[in-house]
C-alpha cells in the first residue's frame, strides 16, 4: 500500500498491478501538504485490529491541520474511516506537517507534527501540538502516562522542540529515533526521549545569523544536549523488528541524545544545503 501526497492511496500487487482504493478523506494536496504517511495496527491480520492508519492535511476554512485517521480495508475501498486526532491550531497551508508514525512496543503510537513552517517558536509552546511529537493509543486518546499529563501542556505531547521530522522509527529494543531537517544545515538525528526538549528554534545548527550552537544554551537550559555527527545515522542499521521509517537526510550534523547513553565523535560535520 501506497499513499501519493495528491491524496490517493494504492494497492499495489506483487505482480505490479495497482489499484487506486476509494473512501479516502479529501486531503489539501499543497506544498509539502497532502497524504502523508501509512502505519498498520500491530495486530493487523487478527480481524479485530485490521487497522490502517494514516496521517493527511486536513483543510477547513483555507487552513490545515495535521490529523490522524484511520480505516478497515474492503476490496477496493476504504471503509469505517475516522479521524482520530488533529492538531489544535490550524494554520496556512503548504509546510512542515511532518508526519510520521511509528508503533512503541506498549501499543502507543507515535506521530511527529512540524512546526508548520511560519512561526517556529510554536515548537516551544507547550499548549502548541506544532513541532512535537505525541504519544497516542489506538484510538488518538492521550495515554494516562504521558510526561506532560499532569502539567499545564498539551496531554498527547510527547517530546517539544523538533523542527519537522519526517524520519520516526522505532527499534527493535523499543527506542524511538527520529530524523528531520534543519533549515540551513544543522540537520538532526535524535534519540527520543518522554518530555525531552529537542530545542528548535532556540537551539540550531543552522548557517544562519545569529548562529546558535546545539549545546546547554543559555537561551533554552532545558534543552537536550546533544553530539555532533553524521557517523551517529550510519550506526542504525536496519533492523527487521523495527517499526517506521527513518530515511538517511542529506547529512546530519546533529543530533541529541542522553548523556547516559554512548555518543559518536564530535567534530565530523558534513556541510548541507538548504532546507524547506
Amino acid at each position: 500500500m501506497v499513499s501519493e501526497r495528491a491524496g490517493r492511496l494504492a494497492l499495489v500487487e506483487p505482480g505490479g498491478e495497482i489499484t487506486h482504493l476509494g473512501g479516502v478523506p479529501e486531503v489539501h494536496a499543497h506544498g509539502q501538504g497532502g497524504l502523508l504517511d501509512l502505519a498498520l495496527h500491530p495486530d493487523y491480520g487478527d480481524g479485530e485490529n485490521d487497522w490502517i492508519y494514516f496521517t493527511w492535511s486536513k483543510p477547513d476554512s483555507g487552513r490545515t491541520a495535521t490529523a490522524l485517521s484511520r480505516a478497515r480495508l474492503a476490496e477496493t475501498s476504504l471503509t469505517d474511516v475516522e479521524t482520530l486526532f488533529e492538531q489544535s491550531r490550524y494554520s496556512s497551508p503548504g509546510r512542515h506537517y511532518g508526519s510520521r508514525l511509528a508503533w512503541r512496543p506498549d501499543g502507543t503510537l507515535l506521530m511527529s507534527i512540524g512546526d508548520r513552517g511560519q512561526s517556529p517558536e510554536r515548537a516551544q509552546a507547550s499548549d502548541d501540538h506544532a513541532g512535537s511529537v505525541l504519544r497516542l493509543t489506538a484510538t488518538g486518546q492521550a495515554p494516562t502516562d504521558n510526561p506532560f499529563i499532569d502539567d499545564n501542556a498539551l496531554d498527547e505531547l510527547f517530546t517539544l522542540g523538533n523542527r519537522n521530522i519526517q524520519g520516526l522509527i522505532v527499534d527493535a529494543q523499543g527506542e524511538a529515533w527520529a530524523t528531520e531537517h534543519g533549515p540551513l544545515g544543522g540537520d538532526e538525528l535524535n534519540y527520543l526521549m518522554a518530555g525531552e526538549n529537542y530545542g528548535w528554534p532556540e537551539v540550531s545548527q543552522e548557517r544562519t545569523t545569529p548562529r546558535v550552537p546545539p549545546s546547554a544554551s543559555a537561551r533554552c537550559p532545558a534543552c537536550a544536549s546533544p553530539c555532533t555527527s553524521s557517523r551517529a545515522l550510519r550506526a542504525i542499521r536496519p533492523d527487521p523488528g523495527q517499526r517506521g521509517h527513518l530515511p538517511r537526510l542529506g547529512a546530519p550534523s546533529a543530533g541529541r541524545r542522553p548523556a547516559q547513553r554512548t555518543t559518536a565523535a564530535s567534530g565530523d560535520r558534513e556541510r548541507t544545503g538548504h532546507r524547506q
